[in-house]
């Protein structure tokens, strides 16, 4: 079977089981459904749903198909077969979703079918279109060009390339309308839309999405996604928390290790010149040293336990309160005087752990204290 035969169910199921690869079968069959879902919800809104609610899980399933295209664990199998079961009762209009999350979730035979199947369940809602009602000759456009970019997709990935590179529509869409209508809806409703309106944005028009924070959404708990919008909601906002954290994280590791660098080959100020450092107890010295070491392997700790999916809000919390401790040694040292803390302690020599604290000591408190409110909303 040629790509350029690939015209209806049949032909593309012929090909796809020539190919037999979970990844090809499960790209298609999200990209097609991700391709019609504008004109899909036109459908589910006409049908007067509850539009914040049932929604929530065609785009579970939307979404978790996407993931397992480029990525496959048993977690997000699990998830993509919870989608298919919350969101199989929509209609064509949200079937074609369903179908791609039961290929994801499925063997490659079955995907090879259920991928086929979902995207010729999606072509019927492109034929009709958003007024879902008959013109031949439209129609007939509307279905070429619809095939013509799941023929696109599948040179793409015959090849071994990436098709989420590339915008659905790869030969221009007519439902270009349709889809700014859905995306401002989305963005005015707040979250999780404005989140959901930004990612579909991204698939629409091409640009590689963050598979990473895309397969945390899908792993939100599947009694959320279940229970609607709201509960959505909370979760995505913070998963946002604990990748801002997260980045905060490592940008503070970068600036330790940036003074650990500096002073090895720099030296240490004050040692070895006409200068020698003030006197300065062997004590306090200890004391700032310890500090230093006990706060960079709490930061490596917290860094390494927030960019996990499951984080541990016990870990989180343990790492957070250790840092805190050091940090207060600073302050304690100092007499909260920081900005004059960094010059008194390079000037006394003093190893680049304390200057790193006292250097960065707002922002440390602050991501200290914002992984400890994050740990209680972890809740595990």
């Amino acid at each position: 079977m040629e790509i350029d035969e690939i015209r209806d169910e049949n032909s593309l199921r012929a090909w796809l089981e020539e190919q037999n690869r979970y990844e090809i079968s499960v790209s298609v069959a999200a990209r097609a459904a991700l391709r019609v879902y504008p004109v899909g919800r036109t459908f589910l809104t006409s049908a007067k749903l509850d539009e914040q609610r049932d929604f929530t899980p065609t785009i579970w399933a939307l979404l978790t198909s996407a993931v397992l295209s480029v990525r496959k664990n048993a977690e997000l199998v699990r998830a993509a077969a919870s989608a298919v079961e919350t969101s199989r009762s929509f209609g064509a209009a949200a079937r074609s979703a369903s179908h791609a999350a039961a290929a994801a979730a499925s063997s490659p035979g079955y995907a090879n079918y259920a991928a086929a199947n979902g995207t010729a369940t999606g072509m019927t809602v492109v034929e009709k279109g958003p007024e879902g009602t008959s013109n031949s000759e439209l129609e007939q456009l509307r279905a070429s060009q619809a095939w013509h970019s799941v023929q696109i997709d599948c040179r793409s990935l015959m090849v071994g390339g990436s098709v989420w590179g590339s915008s659905l529509w790869q030969s221009g869409s007519m439902f270009s309308k349709e889809w700014l209508e859905t995306e401002f809806d989305w963005r005015a409703n707040g979250p999780p839309w404005n989140t959901f309106a930004r990612i579909y944005d991204d698939f629409w028009h091409g640009r590689e999405p963050d598979w990473d924070y895309l397969e945390r959404i899908v792993l939100i708990d599947p009694e959320l996604w279940d229970a609607g919008p709201e509960a959505v909601a909370k979760a995505i906002e913070i998963i946002d928390e604990q990748q801002r954290l997260a980045a905060l994280a490592k940008e503070q590791l970068d600036k330790r290790h940036g003074v650990r660098t500096s002073r090895r080959s720099s030296g240490s100020p004050g040692l070895g010149h006409n200068n020698p450092p003030e006197s300065l107890s062997d004590e306090v010295n200890r004391e700032i040293l310890e500090a230093g070491a006990s706060a960079g392997r709490a930061l490596e700790e917290l860094a390494e336990e927030l960019d996990k999916t499951d984080a541990s809000s016990a870990r989180v919390d343990d790492s957070a309160n250790r840092l805190l401790k050091a940090l207060s040694v600073i302050a304690n040292y100092c007499g909260q005087k920081l900005d004059l803390a960094v010059d008194t302690l390079i000037k006394w020599g003093i190893p680049a752990g304390g200057v790193w604290l006292a250097a960065n000591y707002s922002e440390l408190t602050a991501l200290a204290s914002g992984a400890k409110a994050l740990a209680k909303l972890l809740g595990n």
